[in-house]
This record gives structure tokens, C-alpha cells and sequence, in this order.
């Protein structure tokens, strides 16, 4: 049986992409000096924030996988995670290398076999350096389906509120400073909050509120509202800009206020079928914005006034995001899931076509 489209998620998904890129392109670019020869003083101020899409992005995440993995098999589970991020992904490490190779930038370079690393999406486990900056969220997403499939393969996913309940009591417990090393590196508890929330927003969606369900919601809203502030107090640290804890506070409940109101189903204006659209857009130009556009953004900065060289970048970016969707994961996604689903047919409890 196929799962309801929720187009109201698709628009999320872009204004949280979108969040990111305006950080990087407009307050990054110049702050961190990824960006030699623009700035964008009144902008960046706007868009300091925007590093926020990024937990935006596990919200809805923690919506998205715990959807997903309901009904299906381990196996299947694995196939349509894997089909999702890595053609695509694939693609934009292979632009990525190619601009940084071929045009450069001041501040990057690239090594053949950084290169192949960076294909697995492992790199982080094999201690070699991201060619690309927005990848460290990759590493972040495979632990989080790390251990939806380890809780699938025990046959605990049924006990999903409490496994959202102890996930949160753990990531408090080491948020608070109690180091648990590897339990706490693979229950990525700086972000557990944010993944919490998107489950349990989901469970909200599916089975309606409840005392209970609206209680883990309230415990991560005060877990993710920690984090954000303590990741704003971070970075004002490394980039030496204030950064406000109000203005961290409302984006944030801003995030838990949409998840809430669209959990309750009360976003029917956004359901849009042309918002699919948007959606496909998202993954392609959040994996290859950031370096290749900071490449295009320095060299158009030289021969073009700076808010010129902003919009061509942008649109640039989106038509490269729409190409590798229209032209690349289409067609090829599908080859790759009937690949996959072919070689482990024979695997016992096989994935079903």
C-alpha cells in the first residue's frame, strides 16, 4: 500500500535547504573567509541564523525514517535509505571534485583518494576530511538510521515510545556532561532532540495526540532548545560574532510550532502537488551548494557587482540541483533499487519487490 504524499514536508524540506545556503552564500562566505572577494554585511546578519535548517532537517528526518521503517523489513529498509542518499550523493562528490580540482579555491583542495573515500560516505569513520563541508550531516543521518535498523532487526520497533524516551533520557544525561563514549557517539545526542521529535511528531500524525506523545514532544522541545543554544554559543566562539539566544528560541520553536500544526494535520494550505517539486530539489542543492558555490561565488564576484554574483550563483545552483534530479536520480535511482533488491533476493528474508 502506498504511504500518503505529505506535500506540506516537501516545502520544509526547501525552506530548510534554502536556510542553509543563504548561511553559507551571504554570513559564511564572508565570516569564514570561504569567499574572498564578497560580503554581504546586512544580508549575513539575517542569514547567520540560517545554520538552524540543519536541525530543521532531522526533524524532519525523525519523521521521515521512523514512516518508513514501519512495515517494512530490515532489508527493505536498508534498499530504500540507500537508493535515497547515495546516487545523488555519488553525483554531487564527483561535481564537487571536479570543480575543486579543475577551478579551485583558495581555501580547498582535494586529493584522488579523498575523493574515493568520500563515495562510501564513511569518511568520517575512516578519519579522512569531508570534500565538502555539509557532509559532517550526512555521518549525522547514518547513525540515526544506524540505529533505526539496529532497533528493526531486534524487534523493539514496536516499543517505539519508550526507545524515543530512553534515547532522550541518555542524550540529557550526556548533554549534562556524563561522558559515555561510545554510546554516545553513535546516539548522536547533540541532535537527539531534533530526531526525537520528528518520530514523535510522526506518531502524533499517525495515531493522533496523547498525553504521552505530546510529553516526548515537550522533552524535546527543552533538549533541541539546549543544543541550538549551546550550538549558536559554539560557533560565536570559532567566528567571533554574537550570536542571540531569543533569535535561537524562536527559530527553533518556530520549527516545533510547524511540526505541530502539521502533525495535527492543520497545514492544509500547503497541500500543494506542485511542492513536490521543491522537494526534489532539496537534496541534490544541499550536497553540492556549499564548496562548488563558494567556487562560483569568488570568481563571479570579480567580474560582476557582489548581489549579482549571489542570484547567479543561486539560480546556478538550482538548475545543477534540478539537472541531477530530472536527469540523473530519476533514471538511475530505479536501476540502482532493482539491483539491489535482485542481489539480495536470496538472502534469507529477502527484500519483496
Amino acid at each position: 500500500m502506498a504511504r500518503e504524499r505529505y506535500y506540506e514536508l516537501d516545502v520544509a524540506r526547501f525552506l530548510a535547504a534554502i536556510m542553509v545556503v543563504f548561511y553559507h552564500y551571504a554570513f559564511a562566505s564572508s565570516a569564514a573567509g570561504n569567499a574572498t572577494v564578497v560580503a554581504f554585511p546586512k544580508l549575513g546578519s539575517l542569514s547567520q541564523y540560517g545554520y538552524l535548517g540543519v536541525e530543521f532537517f532531522f526533524m524532519i528526518s525523525g519523521f521521515v525514517i521512523l514512516m518508513t521503517a514501519i512495515g517494512k523489513t530490515p532489508k527493505q529498509f536498508v534498499i530504500s535509505r540507500f537508493v535515497r542518499l547515495y546516487p545523488n550523493y555519488w553525483l554531487g562528490v564527483l561535481i564537487t571534485f571536479l570543480v575543486l580540482t579543475f577551478v579551485g579555491h583558495p581555501k580547498y583542495s582535494v586529493t584522488p583518494s579523498q575523493f574515493l573515500v568520500n563515495l562510501t560516505m564513511l569518511q568520517s569513520f575512516l578519519d579522512v576530511p569531508h570534500i565538502d563541508g555539509v557532509y559532517w550531516s550526512l555521518v549525522v543521518e547514518l547513525k540515526f538510521y544506524l540505529l533505526t535498523f539496529v532497533a528493526m532487526c531486534l524487534g523493539i520497533l514496536r516499543f517505539r515510545r519508550t526507545l524515543l524516551v530512553v534515547w532522550l533520557v541518555i542524550a540529557a544525561i550526556i548533554t549534562s556532561g556524563v561522558r559515555i563514549p561510545v554510546v554516545g557517539y553513535f546516539l548522536i545526542p547533540q541532535w537527539a532532540g531534533f530526531f526525537v521529535a520528528g518520530c514523535t511528531f510522526f506518531l502524533i500524525r499517525r495515531f493522533g495526540p496523547s498525553p504521552s506523545l505530546l510529553g516526548i514532544a515537550a522533552a524535546s522541545f527543552a533538549l533541541a532548545l539546549w543544543s541550538s543554544i549551546e550550538r549558536g554559543a559554539g560557533l560565536e566562539e570559532r567566528l567571533g560574532i554574537e550570536f542571540s539566544t531569543p533569535i535561537i528560541v524562536i527559530y527553533t520553536s518556530v520549527f516545533f510550532l510547524f511540526f505541530l500544526l502539521f502533525s495535527l494535520d492543520k497545514l492544509s494550505v500547503l497541500k500543494r502537488p506542485e511542492f513536490v517539486t521543491l522537494g526534489a530539489l532539496t537534496y541534490p542543492i544541499y550536497i553540492i551548494h556549499q564548496r562548488v558555490g563558494y567556487v562560483l561565488l569568488n570568481n563571479l564576484g570579480e567580474t560582476m557587482p557582489r548581489f549579482a554574483a549571489l542570484g547567479t550563483t543561486l539560480a546556478v545552483m538550482l538548475f545543477v540541483s534540478w539537472g541531477m534530479h530530472r536527469w540523473f536520480e530519476r533514471p538511475f535511482t530505479p536501476v540502482v533499487r532493482r539491483f539491489l533488491q535482485r542481489v539480495t533476493s536470496r538472502v534469507p528474508g529477502g527484500v519483496s519487490s
